[in-house]
């Protein structure tokens, strides 16, 4: 049943990346709101979800060397499989994309062939299990700027459905879209892509 929930919850359309998701058990960090966006509010409720989660919150002075560490590696792993690593202070954002991960530019279905890079990013997810994640999803230009918009938002919960399938813990899981804002190329295919950004519980 719990599984079920998460499912139509994750799949479900919404207007925008801050349309508030059902506030359930499965879905509570999921409530749409960006991890990069959070307001003082939010940022209590942050705090409430490492302790209801069992989670361990770090001391900042502690973590750099473990977070230059993680980058070098994650780029050794990550790299030849055409995932871009990058890292912004404690941060390490990884764009994977859409290419990559799903069957074509409409689809929610994953190529079988994903399995290897979210396999890899899997477990590292699992190697630092007290991080918070931020799925954003963008498309290309092409078609309606508001469809794409939801197609952003819809990809990024079908990444994060895969990753909670897995058995990651829901509370860790942010989800935005951008549609096609922020291109980043004048080839289509290379603005279809998603950052997954990973961000350390800090005190």
């Amino acid at each position: 049943m719990r599984f079920l929930i998460t499912l139509t919850l994750l799949l479900a359309g919404c207007q925008s990346s801050l349309t508030p998701l059902p506030q359930t058990e499965e879905a509570e960090a999921l409530y749409g709101v960006s991890f990069g966006r959070m307001t003082a509010n939010s940022k209590q409720n942050k705090a409430a979800t490492v302790k209801k989660g069992g989670f361990i919150a770090q001391d900042p002075k502690t973590i750099q060397a473990q977070i230059d560490s993680d980058f070098a590696m994650l780029k050794d792993n990550l790299e030849p499989l055409g995932v871009s690593v990058n890292k912004i202070g404690y941060d390490i954002i990884l764009t994977v994309f859409g290419e990559q991960i799903f069957q074509n530019r409409l689809s929610l279905k994953l190529k079988p062939t994903a399995e290897t890079t979210l396999g890899e990013i899997g477990s590292y997810l699992e190697k630092r299990k007290n991080s918070y994640v931020e799925i954003t999803g963008y498309t290309d230009s092409v078609g309606n700027a508001n469809a794409n918009q939801r197609l952003s938002v819809a990809k990024a919960r079908r990444l994060t459905l895969y990753f909670i399938q897995e058995g990651f813990s829901p509370l860790r899981f942010f989800i935005n879209g951008r549609g096609e804002n922020s291109p980043i190329s004048n080839e289509a295919s290379l603005n279809r892509r998603f950052d997954i950004r990973i961000s350390p519980m800090i005190k």
